[in-house]
């Protein structure tokens, strides 16, 4: 009887001596018969078949994307608190056309080139907005 005799009936296995490992069953091999090497022909022709296809998205790169129910929900909180005051310092200085010091400005507050690039450019679309709401408002 070995040392690890208790540990046969653990479900995946044991982690330390001889008998480690995770429990597997062995696949038995098959014998070779007509049957046996069509159904190999038809994996093969399912196998180019899925070579072929267009593969479905991924759900990681739908990760982060924006849908209506999301961008309604940032639109209403937008309207509710306003800008984050890095946010209206930023308008500021896009408003002076300080657009390398706009962005530096964001790259320090959200840590990163991407996020302040985005960030620019989302505060200069807003200031975009305010401007072509006033030039509709003064005609």
């Amino acid at each position: 009887m070995t040392k690890f005799n208790k540990f046969a009936s653990i479900k995946g296995g044991v982690a330390v001596g001889t008998k480690r490992g995770h429990v597997l069953t062995k696949v038995r091999e098959e014998k070779k018969t007509k049957k046996n090497a069509k159904q190999k022909s038809h994996f093969f022709a399912f196998f180019l078949w899925r070579l072929q296809r267009k593969p479905a998205v991924r759900a990681k790169s739908r990760k982060g994307a924006k849908t209506k129910a999301h961008q309604n929900v940032k639109q209403i909180v937008r309207e509710v608190c306003g800008f984050a005051p890095y946010e209206k310092r930023v308008i500021e200085l896009l408003r002076t056309e300080l657009d390398k010091r706009a962005l530096r400005f964001a790259k320090k507050r959200l840590g990163s080139h991407q996020r302040a690039k985005r960030k620019r450019e989302e505060m200069s679309g807003v200031l975009r907005a305010q401007r072509a709401k006033a030039s509709a408002v003064a005609k």
